[in-house]
């Protein structure tokens, strides 16, 4: 009976050189736009009338996780959360604290 050996003979791969850390561009800072178009010919952007939870955590200047424990807070369901401005308005209105005044 017959061994064989089929281990390769290749030398190993050398190592990459790893880009530098400014190497890469951010990725919001990108505009791709069509060929044959011209960018300032382009769609202002829409504006959405909800702020995801990020977004209104960050105008009621609280944290995301407090936002998503609050029970009585209107929101639209999905990934992400979607708040409307006026429903966070709303919100703080009917918690503002009013102190009592001693007459």
């Amino acid at each position: 009976m017959t061994t064989y050996d089929i281990t390769p003979d290749v030398p190993p791969r050398p190592k990459l050189a790893q880009p530098p850390d400014d190497y890469a561009l951010p990725v919001q800072n990108l505009l791709v736009v069509p060929s044959g178009t011209d960018a300032s010919a382009s769609a202002p952007p829409v504006v959405s009338p909800y702020l995801t939870s990020d977004e209104a955590a960050a105008y009621l200047r609280k944290s995301v996780s407090w936002l998503l424990r609050v029970p009585d807070m209107a929101f639209l369901r999905g990934k992400p959360n979607l708040y409307a401005k006026s429903d966070l308005d709303a919100w703080v209105e009917r918690h503002k604290f009013r102190p009592r005044l001693k007459v």
